[in-house]
């Protein structure tokens, strides 16, 4: 069966921003639509933490929650207050997915879900590396990065 990927990253600092997001797709998701993969890119939450994120999901019949241990990746790439070691975890979505996932979708843990996310799902990118929405905010940070 078809199932949505969706897939965010938190460690401890935005474990609740994180759960926000996670109910606002829940509560926004159909629930007699595609069933929802969450995939959760896990940069180190305490167990209260994850217990939490946990309960939000599996009060939700046709979502389930995976979690990724990814504390260890990437701690030798530059960060600072805004680009954290959890923000580079996205590059690996690719690799964590699955041969049988063609496609997936990424939610900063500073959104906010209005309406289904199946609508996004459903948007054909055939012919397209990546279907995505600059973020305005790093466009300050970036060149900070590179030095």
């Amino acid at each position: 069966m078809d199932r949505i990927h969706v897939f965010l990253a938190s460690d401890e600092n935005y474990a609740q921003h994180s759960g926000v997001v996670l109910a606002s797709l829940l509560a926004n998701h159909d629930k007699g639509g595609l069933p929802l993969a969450i995939h959760y890119l896990d940069g180190g939450l305490s167990a209260a933490n994850r217990d939490k994120i946990s309960n939000i999901v599996e009060n939700c019949a046709n979502a389930e929650l995976i979690f990724h241990e990814m504390s260890g990746e990437f701690r030798e790439l530059k960060t600072d207050r805004y680009i954290t070691h959890a923000t580079y975890y996205r590059l690996k979505i690719d690799s964590l997915a699955g041969n049988d996932v063609c496609k997936a979708i990424y939610l900063d843990t500073d959104v906010l879900v209005f309406g289904d996310i199946e609508e996004i799902w459903n948007i054909d990118i055939a012919g397209y590396a990546i279907g995505a929405v600059e973020d305005a905010g790093l466009r300050d940070i970036l060149p900070k990065l590179k030095k």
